[in-house]
């Protein structure tokens, strides 16, 4: 027996999917789209999305930033198979990848050799930061990303408990699941130079744009 509410919750994807199929046919139909190019973080999406290009007749490529499976939280075997399946299989269906590093490249070479791809560095802007006002005279360490990245967190608190010097502070600006947030809480507590560290959180774009200044 199942919920209504996961009967209805199921219904709403599955005719969320058949509306987005039905804009990119329409758009393929006007020969809007050439091709396609997905970031998605899931096995499953990917394979939508093949689909897609399959019966539409473009092809696609994706965008991969991350190895899925070193960075998956909790104990749902479903979400660490979906991570391991990424990892393992996706390159297989797509027509193409941008990789943004060395190491996600050396794996499109391990298991899809014949798989074009092109490393894409991080790009950023700089014009947009030029009126963007100084508010902190403090010199610090900056890092902005993902809770489900809390190894990499760890790494930094640790390496951040070696720095000789007492006048450099640690921001983080990290987004994510609350139990992680107290987890990172936790860990900072036991830090010896845990006054040097602040936390930020939720922050909208202009209020991130001023920690990069």
């Amino acid at each position: 027996h199942r919920s209504p509410t996961f009967i209805k919750r199921n219904f709403k994807r599955l005719s969320a999917y058949f509306k987005e199929f039905w804009i990119i046919w329409k758009l393929s139909r006007k020969q809007v789209i050439t091709g396609g190019f997905i970031a998605v973080n899931s096995f499953w999406d990917a394979i939508r999305y093949r689909i897609f290009s399959r019966l539409l007749s473009f092809p696609i490529v994706i965008n991969i930033m991350e190895k899925r499976s070193e960075i998956v939280f909790g104990k749902n075997p479903l979400r660490h198979f979906d991570a391991w399946l990424y990892d393992r299989f996706v390159h297989h269906f797509v027509d193409g990848v941008f990789p943004i590093s060395d190491f996600l490249a050396s794996n499109i070479k391990r298991f899809a050799p014949q798989k074009p791809y092109f490393k894409v560095p991080i790009l950023v802007d700089f014009s947009r930061y030029r009126d963007v006002p100084k508010e902190r005279n403090e010199k610090y360490i900056l890092f902005c990303g993902g809770l489900a990245y809390l190894n990499v967190i760890q790494f930094i608190l640790n390496s951040f408990e070696h720095c000789v010097s007492d006048n450099i502070f640690l921001y983080l600006v990290v987004n994510g699941p609350s139990v992680l947030l107290s987890d990172l809480k936790n860990s900072i507590s036991k830090l010896s130079k845990r006054q040097f560290v602040r936390v930020f959180s939720r922050l909208s774009d202009a209020e991130l744009s001023k920690l990069y200044i």
